[in-house]
């Protein structure tokens, strides 16, 4: 394959139009005289305004994020919804497990889909699974510890008052 920009190797032979005889240019025709100028004693009024130039295009956005190269598709999502999920049940069930142990289901479902994500989801960030995990068994243990303390409490409660009376019947 030959360059088209290089110069060829063998002189080309001219073309039959390029070898006619070209025919010469009619003689220019005599310019008109122009108008006499205008005597020194008048004013000159100022000549009119040019119009205003065609506003430029914008320049391309500096901020913008670069063009994919072609032939490449971008990258699909990573899929970390179980992970997520997980982690945000976690908190969610510490932080019930002080409102008399309510924190025991969401921690039970913190941890459940928290190994269901680490099995199903390994592109999905290590960390939130992990920490839906921990926090999961977490809130399960506090919440049991919670709970126990709320009904024993429950328990005496009403114990103490049958004992001393001051229920009336």
């Amino acid at each position: 394959m030959t360059d088209p920009t290089s110069t060829p190797s063998t002189p080309e032979e001219p073309t039959p139009a390029a070898s006619e005889p070209v025919a010469p240019a009619a003689p220019a025709e005599p310019v008109a005289p122009a108008a006499p100028a205008a005597p020194v004693s008048e004013p000159v009024a100022p000549a009119a305004p040019a119009a205003p130039a065609a506003p430029a295009a914008p320049a391309a956005n500096p901020y913008a994020a670069p063009a994919a190269a072609p032939g490449y598709a971008p990258a699909a999502p990573v899929k970390q919804t179980l992970a997520i999920v997980s982690f945000i049940l976690g908190i969610v069930g510490v932080l019930l497990a002080f409102a008399y142990g309510f924190g025991l289901i969401p921690g039970i479902v913190a941890v459940v889909l928290g190994f269901q994500s680490k099995k199903k989801e390994p592109a999905a960030p290590k960390w939130m699974s992990l920490t839906g995990i921990i926090t999961g068994f977490v809130a399960i243990g506090l919440s049991l510890i919670v709970g126990l303390i709320s009904i024993i409490g429950l328990i005496a409660y009403f114990a103490i008052i049958n004992s001393t009376g001051y229920y009336v019947n």
